[in-house]
């Protein structure tokens, strides 16, 4: 009895957390100014345009833009195809990103921003922390904490930055209206010479170093992703054997046919699911591809292990402890060699569309037998009736 208790009384906490969730995909979406949304909102639209008052936090997805000129009391999710502009008050912190990304309003908590080109404008006033990463930035507003800019091509100091300032850019320009209070640390090809009182805090500048051909940190990162496909293939190779030993078999047989049938999936999955979930009717069916296309993606590594496992220990006896042993072995050195300085990118698409390909092409052969098993029984049984008959019927 008090186990029915529990299980409807967290069913009915879910049940109340959802109701103050609202889940909204369409064209186009806004708010007016005046209006007040209380609810979390998880918004999927090619236009969103926000100009009311959100209590709530938000996750906002635009396919084209994202416009926030209203009042903003929770966080701030936001992704946009094109333009993304906050020019409205956000009480916490926000993260945006985007083709181009404008932040020209105020914003009490933190600001990170990932885009090809990031602007804070001469109305931003940013009360917490900043990070941005982009092609080319443009600092003109007021950012009373600290401040990081990473740039690919060219960053531009026009404002006023109270906290320390790290920068990394080939170009840094300092305009005459530039103020920087605190420290400033930067990385740039060319050393600064800033006008007087333009910084503060103490100038320092950072020589890039050339990187270690393995570093600490990517030997960590890849351990910890051993580990991450270690604990997915495990159930994997476990809930689904029939599926695991036929890929694999596929693989072995046939791997230029895997490796075609896997670039096809991979690019088309994509090329249906993105466009699919910005449509609006069609975002169930686009997230849906999304995450099957996701999930080949992943496990294609596990496959591809089981067989670089098995080419390594060759003539073991097939057991669960040794196909366990095989795909340790094979996550293990996939996961070395992408330690390895090389273009770890093309051998990552070339993993995923080995696997992928022979997931695939398993599954559709695993589809043909069980189509064709109930025929051939259907058959069996009809040579057995035409025998016993004809065996009735002999004197």
């Amino acid at each position: 009895m008090r186990l029915k208790t529990t299980i409807f009384g967290l069913a009915l906490a879910c049940a109340v957390q959802a109701s103050a969730i609202e889940f909204i995909s369409t064209n186009s979406y806004g708010s007016a100014a005046g209006e007040a949304v209380a609810q979390e909102q998880w918004i999927s639209a090619d236009i969103i345009n926000l100009e009311g008052t959100h209590e709530n936090d938000l996750f906002l997805m635009g396919g084209h833009s994202l416009t926030l000129s209203g009042t903003f009391e929770g966080n701030i999710w936001g992704a946009s195809g094109q333009s993304t502009i906050l020019s409205g008050e956000s009480k916490r912190s926000v993260r945006l990103t985007g083709k181009a990304v404008t932040i020209n309003g105020k914003v009490d908590g933190n600001v990170m921003a990932l885009a090809d080109t990031v602007i804070l404008g001469t109305n931003a006033v940013v009360g917490g922390d900043v990070q941005v990463f982009a092609n080319t930035v443009v600092q003109q507003g007021t950012i009373k904490g600290d401040a990081a800019f990473y740039s690919a091509r060219m960053l531009t100091f026009s404002g006023t930055i109270e906290g320390n300032t790290r920068a990394a850019a080939p170009e840094i320009l300092f305009m005459r209206n530039a103020r920087l209070e605190g420290n400033l640390s930067y990385t740039s090809g060319k050393k600064l010479v800033p006008a007087k009182g333009v910084v503060g805090g103490e100038l320092k500048r950072t020589i890039a170093e050339r990187p270690p051909m393995v570093s600490t940190a990517k030997l960590v990162s890849q351990f910890m992703w051993f580990l991450a496909a270690l604990f997915v293939g495990l159930p994997f190779i476990s809930l689904f054997p029939m599926s695991t030993a036929m890929s694999t078999q596929v693989m072995r047989k046939a791997p230029l046919k895997c490796l075609l049938v896997g670039f096809v999936a991979f690019w088309g999955l994509l090329a249906v699911s993105i466009p699919c979930m910005f449509s609006g009717i069609g975002t169930p069916l686009g997230l849906l591809l999304f995450g099957t296309w996701a999930a080949l993606a992943y496990l294609s590594h596990i496959v591809v292990a089981l067989v670089v496992g098995s080419l390594l220990l060759k003539n073991m006896a097939q057991s669960v402890g040794k196909v366990v042993l095989t795909m340790v072995i094979g996550l293990a050195m996939l996961y070395i060699i992408a330690v390895i300085p090389s273009p770890l990118l093309l051998f990552q698409q070339i993993v995923a569309f080995l696997g992928m390909g022979a997931l695939i092409l398993s599954l559709i052969e695993k589809r043909r037998l069980i189509i064709q098993v109930p025929q051939q029984l259907k058959k069996a049984v009809e040579l057995k009736n035409e025998q016993n008959e004809t065996t009735e019927d002999s004197p």
